[in-house]
């Protein structure tokens, strides 16, 4: 809406997307001292804290227009129901006020808020409801009247928004009515003379002197949107003429899937307070995209990775697949390695739900290849090594997990896991051609210890993966 924003943000919400009211307080302190002049919070609470209602006061004091959602249970939640806060309610693609939409006389404007899309994971879209997503539009609007001059007070913004609003419906439900940026360009000097005219510490705008706001409001009947967090077309080995079926992922399925992408990396003291007992690319390389364990037996990559994807699809029970490397038997349909699906997260209720969570896993391996399998030339060696867990290309820190060392590493991964989760939607397994890319994704930058010959041991061989095979590229490396 605003190109022209310096844009700040704060995190406060955690994994499981709740907070104590303390961290929205430093947050908003945060904010006061980096000179914010608007903060948006799409968040909200039942409780009213005093400590919060503080640091709104507070926030109000810095000339800081602080506009918050005003929720989506029947009730307009804190911090929107204080005064010092625009509480923001949502409308649909007609114009009408959303069903969970907060209403009462704290209320104070409406903007979209139903189908509105936003940023996903793995570089995709997703499409959200509710107040959360109407209060940004709310913000833009500010950042982009506010910017025609920077001395106004967070005051003068707040009344030319609302006295500028579109209401057509009751004072409620609308507020002061729909947030329209147009109008209130419009009417932006005649407010300001006005403004100026009666400036007290409450400035009260004679509404009489000003044009109404009777704009016809656009409705949209048809729109066409998809829920979901990323979405990619099947790969060349699905016929041509198939089309892609998209189901919907609601945010407790993402999570789900974050869950198990970072699954096998868990020892306990990481982000999940459990050991999966499957960390260690030496002891588990067919969980890490590795190729060989600590005793040098070769482990086929991209077999396991297909072989979680089908593990995925039958909601952790074994299926039959011929080339299934060993050590990977962990799965039933109620654990994994022993441990409850549950207990990892008391979401994972259903198949459906471990389906999601193994094939997070299955992103995990497909990924981590090229961390633990890429190469790189060494200029002092003359030969290819290992990118692995230390420093030896980059000046400090860890080469594997560096996205700055053979940066396209990452670019390619990131492309993997788009054509991989385009199986889960489909109910297929993953292929060997997921990682056939072009070469805006294999350059050169890097090559892949012996992926064509893996992807031959499995019977898919796919030549398209001879330009990143390291093996099938030169002889001149050595394993570090």
């Amino acid at each position: 809406m605003n190109p022209n924003v310096q844009l700040y943000s704060a995190r406060v919400l955690d994994v499981n997307l709740s907070s104590p009211i303390s961290r929205v307080v430093d947050a908003i302190y945060w904010a006061i001292d980096e000179g914010v002049n608007i903060i948006n919070i799409s968040f909200g609470t039942t409780t009213n804290s005093e400590i919060l209602h503080k640091a709104i006061k507070d926030a109000n004091d810095a000339n800081i227009l602080v506009i918050a959602a005003a929720g989506n249970n029947g009730i307009v939640e804190y911090p929107a129901a204080y005064d010092e806060v625009m509480a923001v309610g949502s409308v649909n693609s007609l114009g009408e006020v959303s069903d969970a939409s907060a209403q009462g006389d704290t209320l104070e404007i409406v903007a979209p808020g139903e189908q509105i899309m936003s940023s996903g994971a793995f570089d995709g879209v997703a499409i959200h409801d509710g107040t959360s997503m109407a209060a940004p539009h709310v913000t833009g609007v500010a950042s982009v009247l506010w910017q025609k001059d920077l001395s106004c007070t967070n005051d003068f913004i707040r009344q030319l928004i609302n006295y500028s609003a579109n209401l057509y419906g009751d004072k409620n439900e609308y507020g002061n009515g729909l947030v329209d940026l147009n109008f209130a360009l419009e009417q932006y000097d005649a407010f300001k003379e006005l403004y100026t005219e009666t400036a007290t510490t409450e400035t009260i705008i004679p509404t009489d002197e000003l044009e109404n706001n009777e704009t016809i409001i656009p409705i949209f009947e048809d729109v066409d949107y998809v829920t979901g967090t990323w979405s990619q077309s099947t790969h060349k080995d699905i016929a041509s003429d198939a089309t892609l079926t998209y189901k919907t992922l609601t945010d407790s399925d993402i999570a789900i899937i974050k869950l198990g992408a970072i699954w096998q990396d868990q020892d306990g003291t990481k982000e999940i307070k459990i050991d999966s007992k499957l960390t260690g690319i030496g002891d588990h390389p067919q969980f890490h995209g590795y190729y060989e364990t600590k005793t040098h037996s070769p482990t086929n990559y991209l077999a396991s990775y297909i072989y979680l994807t089908m593990i995925a699809n039958k909601y952790g029970e074994l299926p039959s697949y011929s080339h299934k490397p060993s050590g990977m038997d962990v799965f039933t349909t109620s654990t994994v390695n022993g441990i409850n699906y549950t207990k990892i997260s008391p979401s994972i209720t259903s198949g459906e739900k471990r389906k999601l969570f193994i094939w997070g896993m299955a992103l995990h391996q497909a990924t981590d290849i090229f961390a633990h399998s890429a190469y790189m030339f060494d200029s002092k060696s003359l030969k290819f090594i290992r990118i692995s867990h230390t420093n030896h290309f980059a000046s400090s820190g860890d080469d594997a997990d560096n996205t700055n060392v053979a940066p396209v590493r990452y670019t390619a991964a990131k492309q993997v896991a788009k054509n991989s989760i385009a199986h889960y939607f489909t109910n297929t397994p993953g292929t060997v051609g997921d990682f056939a890319l072009s070469t805006t994704y294999y350059n050169g930058s890097y090559h892949l210890y012996q992926i064509n010959t893996f992807a031959k041991n499995i019977n898919a061989s796919n030549s398209a993966l001879n330009k990143v095979d390291l093996v099938y590229f030169t002889t001149n490396y050595e394993i570090k």
